[in-house]
């Protein structure tokens, strides 16, 4: 149940609805964020940084880097 909590907070659903999913699917009892977050390198082409979010923002079309 501790787990379950912790797990809740980490994700910020800390409803009854919300630990009681976590507890059901066994979320509770699966490894730290860390082991279950793949990492991409930072330049990864399907990952558009600042500059693709503030033209898009703006209405302009962000230019994509090709790889």
């Amino acid at each position: 149940m501790s787990a379950a909590g912790r797990r809740a907070l980490d994700i910020g659903a800390v409803g009854y609805g919300s630990v009681k999913s976590i507890l059901a699917s066994g979320l509770d009892r699966a490894g730290d964020d860390e082991a279950r977050t793949a990492s991409l390198p930072a330049d990864h082409a399907h990952i558009g940084g600042p500059d693709y979010y503030a033209a898009a923002r703006n209405g302009t079309s962000p230019n994509r880097k090709e790889s």
